[in-house]
């Protein structure tokens, strides 16, 4: 808000700014009034998440995967690749689904344009595994905590909710979720889901696997 304020300011004060400052100042305002208006959705969602009328129903954690993966395949330019088996467990569908999402766009965000991205779960333990700067030691205990940006993530858009309604939905399953390094470089997010699976699940069908990248 306060460079917002600021921006508006000078437009204020300098009515007669040359084109190319006007234009660079314009786009400062532009992607300011889109950080907010994420940080507030992000708020919003937080806040009536908490409160959501979604019943909790059967659903396949592979399918939720792949809807989440085919999402982010179709707004960044990474290479996705998920294998999955079949896991059937008792959750708020569209809440899984944002949870997976958020930590899709997080590795995204932190990872060379056009590198892969991982996904992995096998017996309702998902792992998203980047190749990007991976995190921090100082940063690992609290990538979790709402509102929390590492130094690195400060010069990036967002709102610091993102993985906080990841650890969220953990909990509400009764699981949880963590970060690390992988030893040759990039982070990966283990996010295991305990809650209860439902006993037919069916182990004997192949993995599902796909690929999603650019298009």
């Amino acid at each position: 808000l306060t460079s917002l304020r600021a921006n508006i300011d000078t437009l204020a004060r300098h009515p007669n700014l040359d084109p190319e400052t006007r234009s660079r100042v314009v786009e400062d305002l532009d992607s300011e009034a889109r950080e907010l208006t994420a940080l507030t959705e992000e708020l919003l969602n937080l806040v009536t998440e908490q409160q959501d009328s979604e019943l909790a129903r059967t659903c396949d954690l592979a399918e939720v995967l792949k809807r989440a993966v085919d999402r982010a395949s179709r707004r960044s330019d990474h290479q996705y690749s998920l294998v999955a088996e079949p896991f059937l467990l008792e959750a708020r569908e569209g809440r899984l689904l944002r949870a997976v999402g958020n930590l899709l766009e997080n590795a995204a965000k932190f990872s060379p344009a056009g590198s892969a991205i991982e996904i992995r779960e096998s017996g309702g333990v998902i792992t998203v595994r980047d190749h990007g700067v991976g995190f921090t030691p100082s940063d690992i205990p609290s990538v979790f905590r709402r509102f929390y940006r590492s130094d690195s993530a400060r010069a990036l858009p967002g709102s610091g909710l993102g993985l906080a309604i990841v650890a969220q939905v953990a909990e509400e399953c009764g699981g949880e979720v963590s970060a690390q390094n992988a030893e040759d470089g990039g982070a990966i997010m283990t996010f295991i889901l305990k809650d209860r699976p439902a006993a037919e699940t069916d182990r004997s069908g192949a993995a599902r696997e796909g690929s999603h990248g650019e298009r």
